[in-house]
C-alpha cells in the first residue's frame, strides 16, 4: 500500500473514531438523563406509597390540606406549587430552580419530616428520633413533594392511584357487605374520606420538643414562594432567572392576602373556621368577641389584641388554653401582613 493510501486509511479511521466517540457521548448523556428520570419516578412511587400509609390522615387524600368539602385538614398542604423544583427543560418554559434554592427547599422538607414541628401535630418521622421512617424513605417523600423537574408527570397522581388500591382493599369488602353489591370508586373514596382523615385533633399528640428545626421565618419564606411555573426565563445566555422566594408585595392589606398567609403558616392546624376547638380557640366569629383570659380578666378581640397575639401570643392567653402547646411567635410578619390577617379574621362570621 502506498503512502497516500495509508494516509487516506488513517484519516478514514480517525473520522470513524471521531463519529463513534461523538455518538457515544451524545447517547451517554441521553442515557444518563433517562436513567435519572426513571430513578426519580421510582423514588416518587415509593414516596407515594409512604404518603398513603402515613400522611393522608392529616394532609388529605391528595396532599392538598383539604377534605372533599374543602375544609382544612389538621395538616397543611404539601401538594403545593411553592415546593416544586423545576429543571432547565420543563414543559412550562419557566426558569429552572437555582441549585441553592432547590437545596433550601429539600432541606426544609427533609428537616420537617425528620423532626416534625414544635407546637403542631407534625410528628418526628425519622427513626433516629423515634419515628418509623429511614433516611432513605424520608428522601422518597421529599422527591414526591418537589415533583417532576420536567413537569411532564404529576407525582400526586401516583398518590391517588396508590390510595385507590389501598382503599379498595380496606373499604371495598366492607362496603360490598353493607350495600349488597360491589361499591363504586366514588363510594369507596367517600368512605375513605370519612374513615381515613383524622377529624378529632385530641387523638393526636402535639410535638413539644425541638431537634434542630427551622424557624417560622423560614416557614413563611418557603410557603410564600412564587409558583415557579410562572417565573419566566431570562433573555440572558443562561436562560435562567434568579428564584423568587416571596410574592410581590401588594399595594395594601387585603382579606385575600390574609387567607393566603394563614394557610401558608399552618394556622388552621390549631384554629378552626367552623366553631370546633382544636389546640387554639376557633376563629368562627372571633373578631369583636369578648374572650375570658387565664388571669381572670377579659378582652375584646380587636385589631390591637390580634396584633399582640400574633407577635406575643403568651401575653394574653384565652382561658382553657394555657395547658396546650404554646403558639409560636410570628415576629417576622410585616405590618401589612398582620393587617391582612386581621381583615381575613373579620370575614369569618357565624
Amino acid at each position: 500500500m502506498n503512502t497516500s493510501k495509508q494516509v487516506n486509511v488513517m484519516i478514514g479511521l480517525l473520522f470513524v473514531t471521531f463519529v463513534v466517540t461523538v455518538g457515544y457521548l451524545f447517547n451517554e448523556a441521553n442515557r444518563q438523563e433517562v436513567e435519572s428520570a426513571e430513578i426519580n419516578e421510582r423514588n416518587a412511587e415509593r414516596g407515594a406509597r409512604l404518603f398513603v400509609q402515613n400522611c393522608r390522615n392529616c394532609h388529605g387524600l391528595d396532599g392538598s390540606g383539604k377534605d372533599a368539602e374543602g375544609k382544612g385538614t389538621i395538616g397543611v398542604a404539601v401538594n403545593a406549587p411553592h415546593f416544586l423544583i423545576l429543571g432547565k427543560d420543563n414543559v412550562y418554559n419557566a426558569a429552572a430552580t437555582s441549585e441553592s434554592e432547590a437545596d433550601n427547599i429539600r432541606n426544609y422538607l427533609r428537616e420537617t419530616i425528620t423532626c416534625g414541628r414544635v407546637g403542631t401535630y407534625m410528628p418526628k418521622w425519622d427513626i433516629q428520633f423515634g419515628g418509623s421512617l429511614s433516611a432513605t424513605q424520608v428522601e422518597q417523600l421529599v422527591t414526591l413533594i418537589v415533583g417532576d423537574p420536567t413537569g411532564k408527570h404529576d407525582y400526586w397522581d401516583l398518590v391517588l392511584e396508590e390510595g385507590e388500591h389501598a382503599d379498595e382493599e380496606q373499604f371495598g369488602p366492607v362496603l360490598e357487605k353493607e350495600l349488597g353489591r360491589h361499591p363504586t370508586a366514588a363510594e369507596i373514596r367517600a368512605r375513605s374520606e370519612q374513615e381515613t382523615i383524622t377529624r378529632d385533633a385530641a387523638t393526636i399528640t402535639i410535638t413539644t420538643d425541638n431537634c434542630g428545626q427551622f424557624s417560622n421565618d423560614t416557614k413563611l419564606t418557603r410557603r410564600t414562594r412564587v409558583d415557579p411555573r410562572t417565573v419566566a426565563m431570562d433573555a440572558g445566555p443562561s436562560g435562567v432567572t434568579p428564584d423568587q422566594t416571596a410574592t410581590p408585595a401588594p399595594t395594601g392589606p387585603s382579606a385575600a392576602q390574609g387567607e393566603q398567609l394563614v394557610n401558608a403558616l399552618g394556622c388552621l392546624a390549631c384554629h378552626t373556621l367552623d366553631g370546633t376547638e382544636l389546640v387554639g380557640p376557633t376563629w368562627l366569629g372571633v373578631y369583636g368577641r369578648t374572650e375570658q383570659l387565664e388571669d381572670g380578666s377579659s378582652v375584646v378581640v380587636d385589631d390591637a389584641y390580634i396584633r399582640e397575639s400574633i407577635l406575643m401570643p403568651q401575653a394574653k392567653v384565652v382561658a382553657g388554653f394555657a395547658d396546650v402547646a404554646a403558639m409560636p411567635e410570628f415576629s417576622s410578619l410585616t405590618d401589612l401582613q398582620i393587617e391582612s390577617i386581621i381583615l381575613y379574621l373579620q370575614t369569618i362570621t357565624e
